[in-house]
This record gives structure tokens, sequence and C-alpha cells, in this order.
């Protein structure tokens, strides 16, 4: 239950952040640094349940 609500969590963070960057400079940056962020996040969980 503690890592669905910190996944809950990172998913509304990167979703707050994800629409303050479409609010501030359009569509396309938004995906990308959205994207940016996922792929970065989920690297970090894959190394993260190695060691």
């Amino acid at each position: 239950m503690k890592n669905l609500l910190i996944d809950a969590a990172g998913v509304a963070g990167l979703g707050c952040l994800a629409a303050g960057v479409y609010v501030q400079y359009g569509t396309g940056p938004s995906l990308i640094v959205g994207g940016a962020l996922l792929l970065a996040f989920a690297l970090r969980a894959a190394a993260g349940r190695r060691g």
C-alpha cells in the first residue's frame, strides 16, 4: 500500500509539472519534458530493484 501511495504521488507530481510546462510553453515541449522525466523515473526504478 505504501508503494501505491508513493507511485500515485509521483504520477500526480509529474502531471502537475507537465501541465505547468504545457501552460507556459505549449504541447511540444510539454510532451518532451514529460517523456524525459518518465524515462528517467523508469531507469531509476529499474536500477533500484537490482541493488
